[in-house]
């Protein structure tokens, strides 16, 4: 069993993982919850909380960060 969860620990660890955060707010600085934040063309993504901040890991390397919201 120890080795097992060894190999789990191990393996979570090697691939690097980056944090993107932030707020959406619209041109009032008032802040929009429920907007759809997700990299494109993967199924990572989130919807922004009642203070409109999100936070997504990703793996290393460039992507393109879709933001949505309905009205705008």
């Amino acid at each position: 069993m120890k080795k097992i969860l060894l190999f789990v620990l191990l393996s979570t660890t090697t691939y690097a993982q980056n944090r993107i955060s932030g707020v959406i707010s619209d041109n009032q600085n008032n802040p929009l919850e429920g907007a759809s934040v997700y990299i494109n063309n993967t199924t990572i993504g989130v919807s922004t909380r009642v203070n409109g901040q999100f936070e997504l890991n990703v793996k290393d390397g460039v992507h393109e960060l879709i933001i949505s919201y309905l009205g705008y």
